[in-house]
């Protein structure tokens, strides 16, 4: 029997302890390596990446707006601003402006009014629990203006469905046709958007501080006034510019009900320059540069007020949901409230447009056997033109709808990738996008 040396022994384990150590420092500098060539292969990626994004919008939004500015100021290849100064010197297109200003304004604080008591129901009551409001009351955003505007019309005017329903309602036109009626077309459109912000960030607000407010004393309008207002303030900055900025560029409702009341907007003069002879494509566009500076102070506005009324919470048992239990009678008159909304903003127009498309003969009204289907099998069979204009429609709606996923995908991934000052820059152009995405092309 061999007797190893204790000396020989520590040896052994010493070589062994080297051996492993050899092999451990080999593996992390494999590892090393490999870390190391996928972030270099990210960085590739990033660095290909997010200059393609750029140059693609810069071709989408820079392009575009360099060309508007352009035709403005430029003048048989020369630079005269003389013509610019004229179109805004005119005094229609002072009034005009004049007029889109105070029609968006008034749209914020309508669409407010109408979307804030809703906010809080679908989001601190048992409201909340209804989900499918959320769907429901984001059809009048999705509802095409130009239809929704057309269906008030037929409702509205003079013999027209409400008259025939109701003959004591003769007289009302008198309101409708005027700013006030306009104001609330718009601003039935546009509310649900600031719903779904102001709901968001409701929720977003611990009920913990409520609670506070009410454990010290604290009344109801006391709490919204001091604790939830401060709080949403942010918030509604992006909300009622972005409602602005929709309001003040759309063409649809102003197209048809304003053009009506002789009252113009931004949208309806450019379309009037540019496509109604004696055309004048340098006054429309320099009726779109004052446009689009417009929305360019009020996007500083914005930013001014969020960064300045951003407030980070901490709750260390995070956001729970507490439901503010409501008397009987104000839970009747939120369903009331409800209900009512949701007939004037979506049951109106929708039944007008419905309810004319199957009538014979309007002037005959609701009465008895002047009812068909010959309209819609008459677009169907007969009418080339409506199906191909139905075609039309659903084939950009699938293009815009595919093309906006993919920039709106890739652009996310390079948000996310890039560092701090570059995100920043990102999400900026990414909103500017869609502050100008009508005016742009336009």
């Amino acid at each position: 029997m061999w007797i190893i040396p204790a000396k020989d022994i520590k040896c052994e384990q010493e070589n062994r302890c080297r051996l492993a150590f050899y092999i451990c420092n080999m593996l992390f500098q494999i590892e090393l390596g490999r870390i190391k060539q996928y972030i270099d292969m990210n960085n590739r990626e990033k660095n290909i990446s997010v200059p393609a994004l750029m140059v693609i919008l810069i071709f989408l939004i820079v392009c575009p707006l360099v060309m508007i500015f352009a035709k403005a100021v430029v003048t048989d290849g020369h630079l005269d601003i003389s013509m610019a100064v004229q179109t805004l010197k005119n005094s229609s297109n002072l009034k005009m402006i004049g007029n889109s200003l105070l029609l968006s304004i008034l749209v914020v604080l309508v669409s407010t009014i109408i979307a804030f008591p809703l906010a809080y129901l679908f989001s601190r009551t048992k409201f909340a629990k209804y989900r499918f409001f959320d769907i429901v009351f984001m059809i009048p955003f999705m509802t095409p203006p130009y239809i929704a505007s057309m269906g008030w019309i037929l409702f509205m005017q003079k013999r027209g469905l409400l008259q025939q329903l109701i003959p004591g309602a003769a007289g009302c036109e008198n309101w409708f046709f005027t700013i006030a009626g306009l104001v609330t077309v718009m601003s039935l459109h546009v509310f649900p958007f600031m719903l779904t912000i102001l709901k968001n960030a409701m929720l977003n607000i611990p009920s913990s501080l409520e609670e506070a407010g009410a454990v010290f004393g604290a009344g109801f309008w006391y709490r919204i006034r001091k604790i939830f207002l401060p709080l949403l303030s942010g918030n509604y900055a992006i909300g009622a510019l972005l409602v602005f900025v929709k309001t003040i560029s759309e063409y649809g409702t102003p197209s048809t009900l304003g053009k009506r009341i002789g009252f113009d907007t931004f949208t309806t003069e450019i379309h009037r320059y540019a496509t109604v002879a004696p055309v004048a494509f340098g006054k429309a566009a320099t009726l779109s540069s004052v446009l689009i500076g417009i929305c360019l102070c009020m996007w500083l506005l914005q930013n001014y007020i969020t960064t300045r009324r951003t407030y980070n919470l901490v709750n260390g048992r995070g956001n729970r949901f507490s439901e503010v239990k409501m008397p009987a009678v104000i839970n009747v008159a939120a369903w009331i409230y409800i209900v009512v909304v949701l007939l004037i903003a979506i049951g109106i127009p929708y039944f007008s447009v419905i309810s004319t498309s199957l009538i014979k003969l309007r002037g005959f009204g609701f009465a008895k056997g002047n009812f068909t289907f010959d309209h819609y099998v008459e677009l169907f069979t007969e009418n080339t033109k409506g199906v191909n204009a139905l075609l039309n429609s659903f084939f950009l709606a699938v293009a815009a709808a595919t093309i906006c996923s993919l920039l709106g995908t890739l652009i996310v991934l390079a948000v996310r990738k890039s560092s701090g000052r570059l995100k920043k820059h990102w999400r900026e152009s990414d909103f500017c996008r869609r502050c100008f995405r009508e005016l742009s092309w336009s």
